[in-house]
């Protein structure tokens, strides 16, 4: 490998490195007793998703994503956003809903 590719390769190497995945929040509405938000691979109360997120660490600077079931309500969908909006993650949350 030249030393030209190598270098464009490196560069190309840390770029890539440094973008962040989005973080994951899934509100799964087939939980008998109330809503379940899924951060990766824990399930919590998503009353708690902006305690949960901090105590995990997750910075306010990370993207977050947060997928909806077709089942769920308004309001639940509405707490959880406005949630991690009051918790600083403002400008960073994604929508995305699942299809019919």
């Amino acid at each position: 490998m030249s030393a030209a590719v190598a270098a464009i390769y490196s560069i190309s190497t840390i770029a890539q490195a440094s973008r962040e995945v989005p973080l994951l929040v899934t509100i799964d509405m087939s939980h008998p007793d109330a809503p379940i938000c899924r951060v990766e691979a824990t399930d919590i109360d998503c009353a708690r998703v902006r305690e949960e997120l901090k105590a995990m660490g997750v910075p306010t600077s990370r993207d977050i994503h947060v997928r909806v079931d077709k089942y769920a309500k308004y309001e639940v969908v509405y707490s959880v956003l406005e949630s991690l909006r009051e918790a600083g993650y403002r400008d960073r949350v994604g929508f995305i809903a699942d299809g019919p």
